[in-house]
């Protein structure tokens, strides 16, 4: 909402107007936009008729026309409200102003001013959207896998992958890796899990393809990135309770190797 202040000088010169709405306007506010115009980016108009008391008050508002019908009407009566005006004088005496008539109009194009409002600019997310960390909302904390932190076996995974309009993780595949195919399952199962926040073109959700990730184990190179998303110290091991023990088993039973498979009653 915009509130400008009219310079004294206004219509202080020439023939008076009593019928135009900007003359001897000393405060305008202009409408703010309902959240359907903005959300459905409508455009359109408003028109309304206003009487100006002697004191150079704004009252009996009255909507005239408006398309679409009624979106801006209450807008438009609350921003007029707190319209005011310079003194209006007939033959030496301060006199109203009666069926003002004004006419406000909304879209996508032109400058902010008392009687028109722009639509706002549609939204886009700041950002490199094929940086792996931009919108990120959810991460899991990469961990150490056990056998190699115990012979001190440090790594690196490559990863590639898909993002969603709505930033789901799709299409993980493995670039590369070091030592080769040591860490590539806890980095796939770690980054599967990584949710994002949408990214925004202009106002519509856009996929995002072809990324690709680092995550690291062990010791860090120089200049790597230490944030616990994409990299496991030594001490980040993933110890499991004997509750996490017994409801891994339940969900996949454990059959000894060199075991058959129960058959079932079949020969």
């Amino acid at each position: 909402m915009t509130t400008v202040m009219a310079p004294a000088a206004v219509g202080a010169d020439g023939p008076a107007r009593p019928q135009d709405p900007m003359w001897q306007n000393s405060v305008c506010v202009n409408p703010m936009l309902p959240r359907i115009v903005v959300k459905k980016r409508l455009t359109g108009h408003a028109s309304a008729l206003f009487d100006i008391t002697v004191e150079g008050e704004v009252e009996n508002i009255r909507i005239t026309d408006s398309d679409p019908k009624g979106v801006m009407d209450g807008a438009i009566k609350r921003a007029l409200r707190r319209w005011s005006y310079f003194l209006h004088f007939e033959d030496g005496y301060a006199a109203p102003r009666k069926d003002v008539p004004i006419t406000f109009t909304f879209g996508e194009e032109g400058e902010t001013t008392c009687r028109h409002i722009p639509l706002p600019e549609l939204p886009s997310t700041v950002g490199d959207p094929s940086d792996p960390y931009i919108q990120l909302k959810q991460c899991t904390m990469l961990v150490m896998q056990q056998k190699e932190a115990r012979d001190r076996i440090s790594g690196k995974v490559t990863l590639g992958y898909d993002i969603s309009k709505s930033g789901k993780v799709e299409n993980i595949e493995i670039l590369s890796s070091t030592p080769e195919g040591v860490f590539d399952d806890n980095a796939e199962r770690a980054l599967a899990r990584w949710k994002y926040h949408q990214f925004e073109d202009t106002g519509e959700a856009i996929a995002r393809n072809g990324l690709k990730v680092d995550f690291y184990y062990g010791d860090l190179p120089e200049g790597a990135p230490d944030n616990r998303c994409g990299y496991a110290p030594w001490e980040a091991t993933n110890i499991i309770s004997d509750m996490e023990y017994y409801q891994e088993r339940q969900k996949k039973p454990f059959i000894k190797k060199g075991v058959p498979a129960p058959s079932h009653g079949k020969n």
